[in-house]
C-alpha cells in the first residue's frame, strides 16, 4: 500500500509519502517493510524523483538506481528528467514484466521549476500500455494523489478540506500552507481503523533554493 501527496504552491512544491511496502517478489514471496524510501532529492537542484508501484527491477530497488537517475548537473524542466528516467528504466522495467508475472505496474513522478512554474510530471509503465507521460503545474490542478490509499482523500482534489484548509488556495500560498495541507491529508488517511497506509511519513520541499527535508526518510 502507498500514499503520495504532492501540493503544487506558489514558490515550490510539497511531496509527502509513506513508508509502508507490501509487495511480492520474483518468487512470489511478500516482501514488507515500513521503512521504505518513495521520495529522492537531487543533492544540489530544485528537483525530485518520487515512486509508486512496483520498486525493484530485476532484483535491483529503485533506490539503488536513484543516483543514476539523478547523475545530472542541469535541466530545464521536470520533462527532461522524465525522458532521461525512460531512457535508464525502460529495458530493466521491460525485463522484470517478461520475468515476472506478479508485476504490471510502476510510475515515477518529477517535480521541480520549468519556465512555467513549478510543475510535477508523471512516467508510468505498465504491462498493456507500455509507458505514458502525464504532466501537470499550476495552471491545472495543484494536489496530485496516488496510490492504494488515495481514495480516501481522492474527494479533497476539489473540495475544501475545512474552514482552514482548501486544495484550490494553493497556488496562492507558499509552501508552509502546502505542508499544513498534506499533514492534514495524510492523518484523514491515517485514521481509518487499521489505516491501509503507514510506516514512516517523510515529507519534502522542492524551491527555488532547492530541496529541504521537513520529515527525512527514516535511516
Amino acid at each position: 500500500m502507498t500514499l503520495l501527496i504532492c501540493c503544487v504552491c506558489q514558490d515550490g512544491i510539497v511531496l509527502t509519502a509513506d513508508g509502508r511496502s507490501n509487495l511480492l517478489d520474483a518468487y512470489g514471496h511478500s516482501v514488507s517493510t515500513d521503512r521504505l524510501q518513495k521520495i529522492f532529492p537531487h543533492a544540489a537542484l530544485p528537483f525530485a524523483i518520487a515512486n509508486h508501484g512496483e520498486n525493484r527491477f530485476q532484483e535491483i530497488p529503485v533506490s539503488n538506481l536513484i543516483s543514476e537517475l539523478l547523475n545530472f548537473q542541469n535541466a530545464s524542466g521536470p520533462q527532461n528528467v522524465i525522458n532521461r528516467i525512460v531512457r535508464v528504466l525502460e529495458p530493466k522495467i521491460q525485463a522484470e514484466f517478461a520475468s515476472n508475472t506478479a508485476v504490471d505496474f510502476t510510475a515515477f513522478w518529477v517535480c521541480g521549476p520549468s519556465k512555467y512554474g513549478f510543475e510535477i510530471h508523471e512516467v508510468e509503465w505498465n504491462r498493456e500500455k507500455g509507458h505514458v507521460v502525464r504532466k501537470g503545474g499550476l495552471k491545472t490542478v495543484p494536489v496530485y494523489l496516488a496510490g492504494d490509499c488515495r481514495f480516501a482523500i481522492n474527494k479533497y482534489m476539489s473540495e475544501q478540506i475545512d474552514d482552514e484548509f482548501d486544495a484550490s488556495l494553493l497556488k496562492e500560498r507558499p509552501v508552509e500552507y502546502g505542508v499544513q495541507l498534506s499533514d492534514k491529508l495524510y492523518n484523514i488517511v491515517m485514521s481509518d481503523n487499521p489505516p491501509k497506509c503507514g510506516g514512516h511519513k517523510h515529507q519534502l520541499v522542492v524551491g527555488d533554493a532547492g530541496c529541504r527535508w521537513v520529515t527525512p526518510p527514516s535511516a
